[in-house]
């Protein structure tokens, strides 16, 4: 069963804060300095939908309390940065099997979307964000912002969402990204790019496929024109753009000649699937150098919608049974 939130000198019960926030608050899942670049964009993110931020960090079972309070005292340090930068921060610990446990506290409050950082290759590292990062793409209810960090490296300035890139395939479910992109390029006052790769053709033995992929190209154009046309009333300024090649290469390419501030994209998420086969295109685009905004197909609703998110406890302390909670609070 959770424990009880403790409340201690100079904080708050995080459950206290103020209900106009409740289904707008980003879960940042940290397991140490090295995965931390993350904060500027998961701050960033926070202020676009007008909500605030959980600093979370699963503990190991049987952790000693002189662990948990270094912990603490880091999620606290954190926390008043992001306070610096005009958005509350509250200091979730949690104990236990971390893709369980940051799953389960996010369908337990309402938590609107989850902020994750990479130290490198995908799952290389062995760390939180390997496995467990496949993991929470997949099964994620709400969006997850991922931000690629080598040796820890934090972005030179303030994260901003001014240009964003939204990477289409003429699917309905690589659509669902777009509502996410305009809410965050409407709060920045940016703009949206669609993308769309057409992957090149072997020549046929017959004839060549030069024709093929003209008509594809074309094809792409007029398709990104009528997302655009069908978003217009958004007020957000829509640009869009088709080349041939790779994917993950475009993607990379276009993210990098615009200087892309974010990178949307939907997920498939099948679950069942090896890590090189899910998302495979998601996980090349994470080795680009803007942060990544994945959808997963778990996700429900948007950030649009009014009504009370799925996942929103129903009650003050309402958490699933199988979640251990060691510590909650928001600091004055």
């Amino acid at each position: 069963m959770p424990s009880e939130p403790v409340a201690q000198s100079g904080r708050k019960v995080a459950d206290e804060v103020s209900s106009a926030r409740d289904g707008r608050r980003v879960l940042v899942a940290l397991d140490g300095p090295a995965g931390d670049a993350v904060l500027p964009d998961a701050v960033h993110l926070a202020r676009c939908l007008g909500g605030s931020l959980l600093l979370a960090r699963v503990m190991p079972s049987g952790s000693t309390e002189s662990t948990i309070q270094l912990a603490r005292d880091w999620l606290e340090r954190l926390a008043r940065s992001a306070r610096a930068r005009g958005v509350a921060g509250s200091v979730v610990l949690l104990q236990g099997e971390p893709t369980e446990q940051l799953l389960g506290y996010t369908l337990g409050n309402g938590i609107a979307a989850l902020a994750l950082g990479s130290r490198g290759e995908w799952g290389k590292d062995g760390g939180l964000y390997g496995s467990v990062a496949d993991a929470i793409i997949r099964q994620s209810p709400v969006p997850v912002l991922v931000r690629r960090s080598p040796a820890g490296r934090a972005p030179a300035v303030p994260a901003r969402f001014r240009r964003v890139l939204v990477p289409l395939d003429g699917s309905r479910l690589a659509e669902r990204a777009v509502p996410d992109a305009l809410t965050l390029a409407r709060a920045s006052a940016g703009r949206v790019m669609l993308v769309q790769a057409v992957a090149e053709r072997r020549p046929f033995v017959k004839g060549g496929s030069g024709e093929l992929v003209a008509r594809e190209l074309q094809a792409a154009g007029e398709y990104l024109a009528s997302v655009r046309e069908r978003h217009w009333h958004s007020g957000v300024p829509m640009e869009t753009t088709v080349h041939l090649g790779c994917p993950a290469e475009v993607i990379r390419w276009v993210a990098q000649e615009t200087a892309a501030d974010l990178v949307v994209m939907a997920t498939r998420g099948r679950s069942g699937l090896c890590r090189e086969q899910l998302g495979s295109v998601s996980l090349d685009a994470l080795q680009g150098e803007a942060p990544l905004l994945l959808r997963p197909p778990t996700a429900v609703g948007t950030w649009e919608d009014r009504s009370p998110a799925p996942g929103r406890a129903s009650a003050r302390g309402s958490l699933p049974s199988n979640i251990s909670l060691v510590d909650r609070y928001s600091l004055n």
